[in-house]
């Protein structure tokens, strides 16, 4: 790994444009663009925030993928300032409390994909950018940030439908950067994947972990996701990061095949539970060589914050395999959970670790610090460990899931429920022999017909995150304290619709 890895993230960009001016950097529907064409106008876009909104730390960019919108991300931390993915998926509900709790004021959009109605409706008060063209003239090189200031922003979902928002500051994501080129190094002639949408924080490691290697990005568009062993084979792609899931769409369409994944040197898995089933699956496809990782980590640790490289046979519990050991700089604590032995909270800090949720008050149920003064961050994790202190995640404490790919609470989910049908709810992930599905279970019969209530839902969330199931009970069953009894609910329903 070079030296300037030690330096500040301002430093290791400017590093890498300088090194690999001439090699590619991103390739988009079979088209190339430089780091030499990204370094210019990324700077453009910096030096045009610097000198036209200096007092603005945060600025949002919509998120499409596209060279432009990659250039708008870099553009932004050259500036020293950080960015804001603004997802076009999100139902204007959801973006327009994301703009109000990031208080942004600017928004690049250089694809120009917002129509003049959302800018009317969504943005109304935001300056919105959709052309270089426009920008100031290009300045000098902008100097070295201070690694204490922020990098991003993004929102996690919220149990009361409220998203939180999560900073992550430019030491932080350095720290990241540093930890994660020891476990997986990437050379100039890497070839890597970018699967992740660019509001999932897994994006980041692809952007920057390739920008400071010279490595190449390829973005695939998303119906070549559906051929994906197909894509990586004529693309020769080195390194396959993406959430298990897409594994198993590959899997499903026959794609798992040696031919198309003799190129690979690694996979990395991280965003949900990992089987042993999966992992033989990619085993048996490729070489002996090949790398297989992988990495477990909230959006409050910075992308990831364990790493397991698998070896064989594979570490695992339950068929779910381990997510190892934590990052150097970082460190954890195990909260023993009642009435469940074996099994604790995984509890985390470090130099990856946020200390609270951004623009709040401090979150005891989330945030707490020791006698040491200390600052730790309670997963909602439930793990195991071994005697040789690898962890193995065993699901949420609070019900929050992982869904294609997602990080989720159920609670978000089960709030618009409630607000447009005044039923209780519960949602969860139905098992099946076949394919899993998102249940909700409303407490008493929908007014209106299952398809009514869907439309109504999708104003507030996502299509992803729209149950399958639409089913309802009578009247909840209690348990002996009194409350809703999720696990008797899930009992019933699963019994119901899977016989």
């Amino acid at each position: 790994m070079r030296e300037s890895i030690k330096n500040n993230l301002s430093q290791l960009i400017e590093h890498a444009f300088q090194q690999f001016a001439q090699l590619p950097a991103y390739n988009f529907n079979e088209k190339s663009y430089s780091y030499s064409e990204l370094d210019s106008i990324s700077q453009t876009i910096a030096n045009h925030l610097k000198e036209k909104y200096p007092n603005q730390i945060y600025i949002g960019v919509y998120a499409v993928k596209s060279f432009e919108t990659f250039a708008s991300i870099i553009g932004i931390i050259r500036a020293g300032k950080a960015f804001v993915p603004i997802s076009p998926k999100f139902p204007p509900a959801k973006l327009q409390r994301i703009i109000e709790k990031s208080k942004i004021k600017t928004l690049i959009d250089l694809n120009s994909k917002i129509t003049q109605q959302q800018k009317h409706t969504v943005y109304p008060a935001v300056e919105i950018l959709n052309s270089v063209s426009t920008f100031s003239p290009q300045g000098s090189k902008v100097q070295p940030i201070e690694d204490t200031k922020p990098a991003y922003l993004l929102f996690t979902s919220g149990t009361t439908g409220d998203p939180k928002g999560v900073s992550i500051n430019r030491n932080q994501l350095k720290n990241y950067l540093i930890n994660i080129s020891k476990i997986i190094p990437l050379q100039s002639t890497n070839r890597c994947s970018q699967t992740f949408e660019l509001n999932f924080d897994l994006s980041i490691h692809d952007i920057f972990h390739t920008l400071i290697h010279g490595s190449s990005l390829f973005i695939p568009e998303e119906n070549d996701l559906l051929s994906l062993g197909k894509y990586i084979q004529k693309n020769k792609i080195s390194h396959l990061f993406c959430v298990p899931s897409l594994i198993k769409i590959m899997d499903k369409l026959r794609q798992i095949k040696k031919e198309n994944l003799l190129s690979i040197e690694a996979v990395i898995f991280c965003g949900e539970a990992l089987t042993t089933e999966l992992v033989e699956k990619i085993q048996q496809a490729v070489s002996n060589s090949t790398k297989i990782i992988n990495l477990y980590g909230p959006t409050e640790s910075t992308i990831a914050v364990a790493y397991y490289i698998i070896t064989n046979p594979v570490k695992n519990f339950n068929g779910i395999v381990s997510i190892g050991k934590i990052f150097k700089g970082n460190d954890v604590s195990f909260t023993a959970i009642e009435n469940s032995a074996g099994l604790y909270e995984l509890t985390i800090n470090g130099n990856q670790v946020i200390s609270n949720y951004f623009g709040e008050e401090n979150d005891a149920s989330k945030f707490y610090t020791d006698i040491n003064g200390l600052v730790w961050y309670k997963t909602g994790d439930l793990v195991r460990k071994d005697e040789e202190d690898l962890i193995y995640f065993a699901g949420r404490i609070d019900e929050q899931i992982k869904w294609n790919g997602h990080r989720i609470e159920t609670g978000e989910i089960e709030h618009y429920a409630r607000n447009i049908t005044g039923l209780e709810a519960v949602c969860f992930i139905l098992p099946s022999d076949s394919k899993e599905q998102l249940c909700l279970v409303l407490e008493g019969e929908l007014t209106t017909t299952p398809g009514s209530f869907r439309v109504a839902l999708n104003n507030y969330l996502p299509a992803q995150l729209l149950p399958q199931q639409i089913v309802s009970l009578p009247q909840f069953p209690l348990n002996s304290n009194g409350k809703t009894d999720r696990k008797k609910i899930i009992e019933i329903i699963s019994l119901k619709l899977n016989g």
